[in-house]
């Protein structure tokens, strides 16, 4: 669909409940003309634009280029280590490459369950106690050279354990008690129990395993019939889980409902787990380039972020929590990296 911007917000698009420009279906055709009077419930549709209405009419801000990425394309090797090792020790660099290497062994789809979930506790296990900045700098920067969903499922892992040792500093002051003590699930903020959560989220999308490798990398939006595939990844996960004998809820209701719109387990109050997991998942992937969009400026993400909020009904406490105390400060360092990098 050539010259179409999907919208992630209508706001600018329907005023007073009409049209101010022409509307795309996901097929590409037309779905509404400038000013027709949309009802409610059709106000709700995923709808595309053209580029120049979008530029026209939007009021967001201008997706922002990944200049790291862009500007560590045009170094050779050398370079390469030299400056990220101006940031990094060089040991960090050299875990970070053998998780890539194991991640992207767990993410082939030649691997039954167990031996997946093998693999995966041995990459917690190397990384639990180490530098998460530091890998997920290396992961941000290394970025266009390894597995697009190992690279994912690799940020959102470190970024959920980061967020968990946060809220473990809060755990005698009243929020923290009703959030993961009384709502719902009790959550255990032991170093084994946030091992066992972060199995979870490193393992959230390992269901994209049985999606086929062009759906994954498609750089145009996916038809419906493909977005129904897509959004059994979920289910897929719950399967290689039932195949490795993983039957601890929290995993299972990490890995099955991480997407809140398709969840697997259905009729179930999120637990305060799920609701990190799905932000930070959002967050990753809203902040990433992927094959049909530009990274999102931070600023945008936490738009995002704050949109799904009313949606799904999130913890107040919790995403400001998420944001303030982890985003922003793996934020900060990553902003370090790219200015440096930048000015080159």
């Amino acid at each position: 669909m050539r010259n179409l911007v999907r919208l992630s917000d209508t706001a600018d698009f329907i005023i007073d409940g009409k049209a101010v420009c022409d509307l795309y279906n996901t097929k590409g055709g037309l779905y509404a003309i400038k000013g027709t009077l949309l009802p409610k419930h059709r106000q709700r549709v995923e709808f595309f634009v053209r580029s120049a209405d979008f530029a026209l009419f939007s009021k967001q801000v201008p997706a922002q280029e990944d200049t790291t990425r862009l500007q560590f394309e045009k170094m050779n090797l050398s370079e390469y280590k030299n400056v990220m090792e101006s940031f990094i020790s060089k040991e960090t660099i050299e875990l970070y490459n053998r998780l890539i290497s194991d991640l992207t062994d767990v993410f082939s789809a030649g691997l039954n369950g167990v031996t997946i979930i093998d693999f995966a506790e041995d990459i917690i296990e190397k990384t639990f106690n180490e530098n998460r900045v530091d890998l997920y700098l290396c992961n941000k920067a290394f970025s266009s050279f390894n597995l697009a969903t190992a690279r994912h499922s690799l940020s959102v892992y470190l970024l959920f354990c980061e967020v968990m040792f946060d809220f473990r500093k809060q755990s005698r002051d009243l929020p923290f008690y009703t959030t993961f003590k009384q709502r719902g699930k009790k959550i255990n903020f032991s170093s084994d129990q946030i091992r066992k959560y972060a199995l979870g989220a490193l393992l959230h999308d390992i269901g994209k395993i049985k999606i086929p490798e062009e759906l994954l990398e498609k750089p145009t939006p996916l038809t419906n019939e493909e977005m129904e595939l897509m959004q059994q990844h979920s289910r897929f996960g719950i399967e290689i889980l039932d195949e490795a004998g993983e039957y601890s809820p929290e995993i299972r209701e990490m890995v099955g409902n991480h997407h809140q719109a398709y969840p697997v387990f259905k009729d179930i109050e999120p637990s305060p787990l799920v609701e990190i997991l799905s932000m930070i998942d959002i967050f990753d992937a809203c902040r990433t380039e992927r094959p049909y969009k530009h990274a999102f400026s931070f600023k945008e993400c936490e738009k995002v972020l704050y949109e799904n909020k009313r949606k799904f009904g999130w913890s107040s406490y919790l995403l400001q929590n998420v944001l303030d105390r982890t985003l922003r400060k793996f934020e900060s360092h990553y902003q370090i990296l790219q200015s440096t990098v930048s000015g080159m």
